[in-house]
């Protein structure tokens, strides 16, 4: 049978405690092994885990899909697009006495489609957040720390019991995960010496508290490779979370190492790719001129173009695990402004709001999913969502992309060249970036496999443009018998008359579109 180390944890009054989540049907038996401490070395039981539920309510832990390792899927056996928004100071809402705004967020999150959520285990001040400190809606510098004792060898058990309440909160959500950054070198944290006895105890007892929690991954660090955190020790803690993952939840590093994007240093550096199950990037466009170390950033318009072709080539380089941009562009914040954001890349206006969401579409049909910003959500500000009239414009953007794909087959789909897709393109500069897949069909209510019927999306990125399907896409022959429109704008999906799209047959867009 299977065999799992897990590691217990402290957790006050003489109690320690062991978290366990079993993968697999069966009798479970369990046994302590603790030589430095006789009094709970060599204690044993067992559990039985059966399966109660329906096979299609079984969720499980989060996964690479063995037959498509660039797609997630849950254990249960159904697959998982990630749609994400970073919230850096969530933790904080849990550090609250009661859960009201922390269920009001995850519900108005989950209520929009999203599904994968960026969190600080703990941060503390940012130096560029317009409100006054400690002044609602912002909620740093933050009170409640996960130590207790000066030195930092004591941990507060109050921090992670209510952190508890926060993972506890997120699993009872179907379908969300949380995506955690257990460090971070820029939010005025004043951490324990690295790899002291204090910094080994705050690891330590993460990743034992939290790792049988199913909805969640495990990131090294927030810009890892940055601001003091740096590779070495960075690699140090991922190896210490793949020791300790016994429930094998996907582990990353934000930004690769040293702003690498990959687990590792080089492209000819493969001996540390296997600590990173997922590749978590993070992307900025300088100027060829400029240097790293003092960049000129491109303007905001320049930036938005370029994303589909280095999420593409991210995808092709990196073929063997998720990719996932999880920091591009930001909108501004009502509150927040722009504060937080960099890069050249805030969308404070209407203009860029718009090339704002052509590059999370540019994303997904780049073979990648993405992380959303916003100033008055992402930092150390997080204003409530009204039930109705959420005035963010990211939150509908992940609303109309989860609406998309909610009955589509998208782990079935790749990126290709337009020109494979499509010719006699009009304007000749007109954008168009497709993907090939295929459609699972099924009867009505069941599980049962039917047939699988070849698709291609494109994503006409130029308004106006015009252009003929091919005869033949990826050497098979196609002819269009079914087609619709739909406006990533406004969230609505039209029939098209299969007249005014079949091959050898210019397509244009409808009026509707803006």
């Amino acid at each position: 049978g299977n065999i799992m180390n897990v590691s217990l944890f402290y957790d006050g009054d003489s109690e320690f405690v062991l978290r366990f989540t079993p993968d697999t049907v069966g009798e479970w038996t369990w046994r302590t092994l603790c030589p430095e401490d006789r009094t709970i070395d060599g204690i044993s039981g067992g559990v039985s885990c059966r399966n109660e539920f329906p096979s299609e309510d079984l969720q499980g832990g989060l996964i690479t899909d063995p037959a498509r390792p660039q797609q997630f899927m849950w254990e249960g056996g159904s697959h998982y697009l990630p749609i994400g928004m970073e919230l850096d100071w969530l933790f904080a809402l849990a550090m609250q006495e009661t859960n009201h705004s922390l269920n009001a967020m995850l519900d108005g999150l989950s209520m929009h489609g999203f599904n994968h959520i960026l969190c600080q285990v703990y941060a503390n001040f940012s130096a560029w957040s317009p409100l006054p400190p400690d002044t609602p809606p912002r909620l740093s510098p933050t009170s409640l720390t996960p130590w207790s004792s000066s030195d930092k060898e004591m941990l507060s058990l109050d921090f992670f019991r209510r952190w508890d309440r926060l993972l506890d909160a997120v699993s009872r959500r179907s379908g969300m995960v949380l995506h955690l950054m257990m460090y971070v070198g820029n939010k005025n944290v004043q951490w324990p010496e690295r790899r002291s006895l204090a910094d080994d105890i705050y690891w330590h007892h993460c990743l034992a508290r939290f790792g049988a929690f199913s909805s969640l991954v495990f990131d090294v660090s927030k810009e890892a490779g940055s601001y003091g955190v740096g590779a070495e020790y960075a690699i140090s803690r991922l190896m210490l979370i793949n020791q300790m993952n016994a429930h094998r939840r996907p582990v990353t590093s934000h930004s690769g190492l040293v702003w690498s994007n990959t687990c590792s240093n080089s492209k000819a550096d493969k001996s540390m790719r296997s600590l990173c199950t997922l590749s978590s990037v993070q992307v900025h466009f300088k100027t060829i001129e400029s240097d790293w170390a003092a960049p000129d950033w491109m303007p905001f318009e320049l930036q938005q173009a370029r994303y589909y072709d280095d999420m593409l080539l991210k995808v092709v380089e990196q073929p063997d695990v998720p990719i996932i941009n999880v920091e591009s562009m930001y909108e501004a914040g009502v509150l927040g402004g722009c504060g937080g954001c960099c890069c050249n890349g805030c969308a404070d206006n209407d203009t860029k709001a718009s090339m704002l969401r052509r590059v999370y579409w540019d994303m997904y049909f780049a073979g990648s999913s993405a992380v959303m910003y916003n100033a008055d959500l992402s930092w150390d500000i997080i204003v409530n969502p009204p039930n109705e009239g959420v005035p963010w414009k990211v939150w509908q953007y992940a609303r109309n992309i989860a609406a998309f794909w909610r009955d589509k087959s998208f782990w079935r789909y790749k990126p290709v060249v337009s020109s494979e897709c499509v010719v006699d393109v009009q304007p000749a500069d007109a954008v168009i970036h497709c993907l090939i897949g295929e459609e699972e069909l099924r009867h009505a209510g069941s599980s049962h496999l039917v047939a699988l019927v070849p698709s291609v999306i494109l994503h006409v990125r130029t308004a106006g443009a015009t252009f003929t399907p091919r005869r033949l896409v990826a050497g098979k022959a196609a002819r269009v018998v079914a087609s619709e429109w739909w406006d990533p704008a406004s969230r609505a999906d039209h029939p098209a008359v299969p007249s005014e799209c079949e091959a050898a047959m210019p397509c244009r867009q409808p009026s509707f579109f803006s």
